[in-house]
């Protein structure tokens, strides 16, 4: 065979698997029957739910391991680490027991006995660990943590060394890199009823099912959601090492309807339209007429309230729903990346809407309370 064809063939090969390798890849880890402390009920429902929004958002390749010893978990880990050498994305999820000794963090397998707290370096797995497997992806790699729950393990001291604390250790990220806690250093996160999802993994199916949504966005919403079904017992954190470029995990697009409507909108220069925006403030409760479309440019818009009280920021979403972002309390300013396609409502603290903003590459601080 000539050489010319030998090396054309070796070239098609080599792009054809580039293709097929690239792109966002998932690990997703379900830790339940543990064989030394009562078995979780819903990691598994967890699991299943996620591993179907990861394939709904449009990652190609998910792979579901369930009740993972540590030989397990370390096996699965290194695999998946030579896949997101080859990934775009690479995205890690564990629901299980997890466990802060020394303000180092630890997965714990299945077959776990941890009786002190020395431990977990030999029958855990470092969070480090996990944190690497991720590391090669070329654009982000991702670690979600449903594991801050109440700890059933008795790690006792070991000649005045630490014990186990409670929840889990803040981190520190580098690169491009995210790391997701269900519940703040330091806190516990909530099994959920046995007959349903954890109140993260319900929020995080949610979030993942919203095309176009910018990954702090994403997380951000996750956090509003699982606040207010936890009544503020449980607060997600996200520690984030990522630039000013955007980036989404569901890069579907909105249904067709939307933008069609939102294309209307558009086209009459919504943004310098004084009547439009009467319209919505004195409707923004009910105002459904304003929508996030997937066309536009990324912009850093200022937030600055200059008003007497404090002032809940609102990204409106692909359907018109407000979704709570943060609170600006009087004299404090933001700066939020964003799109020139997504707007923002203001609300006062008894939910009553104040204001509204278009964001426009000649508008980029809004001023509240000053008109």
């Amino acid at each position: 065979m000539p050489l010319r064809l030998l090396l054309g063939i070796f070239l098609l090969l080599a792009s054809v698997q580039a293709s097929v390798a690239a792109g966002k890849v998932a690990l997703v880890l379900s830790n339940a029957k543990y064989q030394h402390v009562n078995e979780l009920f819903n990691p598994p429902k967890d699991a299943a739910a996620i591993v179907e929004a990861l394939h709904k958002a449009g990652f190609e390749n998910v792979k579901l391991v369930e009740n993972a010893d540590m030989a397990g978990m370390t096996r699965s880990l290194q695999d998946f680490a030579a896949l997101a050498d080859t990934a775009d994305v690479a995205m890690i999820y564990f629901a299980g027991h997890g466990v802060e000794v020394g303000d180092e963090n630890f997965l714990i397998p299945v077959n776990a006995r941890l009786a002190k707290s020395s431990d977990v370096h030999f029958e855990a797995v470092q969070l480090a660990l996990v944190r690497q497997a991720v590391s090669g992806a070329d654009k982000i790699g991702i670690v979600v943590l449903d594991a801050c729950r109440n700890n059933p393990f008795k790690l006792a001291s070991a000649k005045g060394g630490r014990s186990a604390g409670r929840g889990l250790a803040a981190v520190e990220t580098t690169g491009s890199e995210l790391i997701a806690y269900s519940a703040k250093e330091g806190t516990i996160a909530q099994d959920g009823p046995q007959n349903g999802n954890s109140p993260f993994a319900t929020a995080m199916i949610k979030a993942l099912g919203t095309p176009k949504l910018e990954i702090r966005l994403l997380f951000g919403q996750i956090k509003d959601d699982v606040v207010l079904a936890t009544d503020g017992e449980q607060e997600p954190f996200v520690y984030t090492s990522l630039g000013g470029k955007p980036f989404f995990l569901n890069e579907n697009e909105p249904p067709a309807a939307q933008n069609v409507a939102l294309q209307g909108n558009e086209s009459r220069g919504i943004e310098n339209d004084p009547a439009y925006f009467k319209n919505l403030v004195a409707n923004c409760g009910s105002a459904r007429t304003l929508k996030s479309h997937v066309r536009g440019k990324a912009v850093t818009i200022q937030f600055v309230n200059k008003s007497n009280g404090k002032r809940i920021v609102n990204w409106v979403d692909f359907k018109g729903n407000l979704v709570k972002y943060m609170e600006l309390n009087p004299g404090a300013s933001y700066h939020q990346q964003t799109f020139t396609s997504h707007p923002w409502v203001f609300t006062d603290s008894r939910g009553k809407c104040v204001d509204a903003m278009w964001p426009s590459e000649s508008k980029l601080t809004f001023v509240l309370g000053r008109k």
